[in-house]
């Protein structure tokens, strides 16, 4: 059906308008990965004109800074000579390619986006970024786009960089097997502020988030993977062996799946995009499968009252997918999330120790969008903004008062009975941003 073009179209049609099912959310994304832009734009042409018609001048306007090359090229090649259809094309491009329509489009005229959003808005461009090297004990080597070409070897093994911003992990034996050589860590590690894409040796593809990292062992015949921080994976099941993952409490196996994985200390976050998957705590003692878009396993720690701590498991579903992958975009955006959730995000980000989140209101929600280029000082004015106070602990932050004990364990957001607080970072007119 994905090369049925009145199939195609009215994915399409329910994505722009925000009600496509999560289902139809998978089929979306792969439409993406079938078709060129162009195609898609040439697919719209039908939608476009239903609501042609309908759309405000505000709601045109809205995808003009970031489609505005699109408008362009259009004009140039003499395919659109009408203006009001070349606004009406540059907002469905922004549609499509910027999750969070619905948001969008209801959001108040006095909360539209402002010019807190990058210039370029789209996944965030590994190539302009690092990440770190460690192979066995030696030194770790810094990676970047200057780097080309092999970086090492290891029996039947290399690791190289022929795509700038994506390292590659590959075997090179005669059938693809280890030999019996020496067993050698390999980790690949990212700091603030830095993403990058590693290249497994089965296919995989991982983008690596800020102050995350991921280590496999080379000269062994498995699969397994350790992920800490956060990373998004996509296995493409063509070795027909399933990929295993593990992480401080967790333990997470598919053979074709798309994965967003978060992880810290006693706590494991897995939103399946597409395909299917098992996720068990680190004992096996506990398991749930997820299999349609949306659903979300969370193995957590917890201590219950006078009893040694144990992992729980929880399941969600219908998680929103656009919003547990804005990280990977160049503009973030937070439609109504709890604010602990962009504390989160922003530590992560730019390596901020954060001592303790328990003095957030549970209730507190943000809605903004911040690019990623922005300074640091701008993620903490939204956090101030939304009316909590952040104080400095020597080389930590936090939102307790000094004078309040406090060292409970982080509890877990309650998203019941929030309210919801309105928010816009302003952008730094001296940020370079990335083009």
């Amino acid at each position: 059906m994905i090369h049925q073009l009145q199939y195609v179209k009215m994915i399409l049609r329910k994505y722009s308008d925000g009600s496509a099912t999560p289902s139809e959310m998978a089929m979306f994304s792969l439409i993406c990965k079938i078709y060129t832009e162009e195609e898609i734009l040439e697919l719209m042409a039908d939608n476009i004109r239903e609501i042609n018609s309908t759309l405000t001048t505000e709601q045109l306007m809205i995808g003009l800074p970031i489609a505005q090359s699109v408008i362009e090229k259009s004009l140039k090649q003499g395919r659109i000579r009408n203006l009001r259809l070349s606004l009406a094309i540059a907002a469905s491009v922004f549609l499509l390619i910027f999750p969070g329509i619905f948001f969008l489009k209801n959001y108040h005229p006095d909360n539209t986006l402002g010019s807190n959003e990058c210039t370029y808005d789209g996944d965030i461009r590994t190539r302009y970024y690092s990440c770190n090297l460690l192979v066995g004990d030696n030194k770790p080597v810094l990676i970047d786009s200057s780097v080309t070409g092999i970086v090492t070897r290891i029996n039947d093994f290399e690791i190289l960089q022929n795509t700038p911003g994506v390292l590659e992990l590959r075997k090179t034996g005669p059938n693809k097997s280890y030999s019996n050589g020496v067993l050698q860590e390999v980790q690949v590690s990212t700091g603030p502020r830095q993403q990058y894409m590693v290249l497994l040796p089965d296919g995989t593809e991982v983008r690596l988030n800020a102050m995350s990292f991921l280590s496999l062992t080379v000269n062994k015949n498995d699969n397994t993977v350790q992920i800490g921080g956060e990373a998004y994976v996509q296995i493409p099941g063509v070795s027909g062996n399933k990929t295993v993952f593990k992480t401080w409490n967790a333990r997470i196996e598919a053979e074709h799946a798309e994965i967003n994985i978060s992880s810290s200390s006693g706590y494991t976050n897995v939103v399946l995009v597409a395909g299917s998957l098992q996720v068990a705590d680190s004992n096996d003692l506990r398991a749930i499968s997820l299999v349609s878009c949306g659903d979300n396993g969370i193995i957590a720690n917890i201590r219950p009252e006078g009893k040694p701590v144990r992992d729980t498991v929880i399941f969600n579903k219908h998680l929103d997918i656009a919003q547990a992958l804005t990280w990977i975009r160049s503009n973030r955006l937070y439609n109504g999330v709890p604010l602990r959730r962009f504390v989160q995000d922003m530590s992560r980000w730019y390596g901020l120790q954060f001592s303790s989140l328990n003095c957030i209101p549970e209730d507190l929600k943000v809605r903004t969008v911040i690019c990623s280029q922005a300074p640091m000082e701008e993620a903490l004015a939204i956090i101030e903004r939304a009316g909590v106070k952040i104080y400095r602990e020597g080389s930590f932050l936090s939102f307790c008062p000094p004078d309040k004990d406090e060292k409970k364990s982080f509890n877990y957001p309650n998203n019941q009975n929030s309210r919801d607080v309105t928010l816009h970072s302003g952008q730094d007119p001296q940020v370079n941003h990335l083009q």
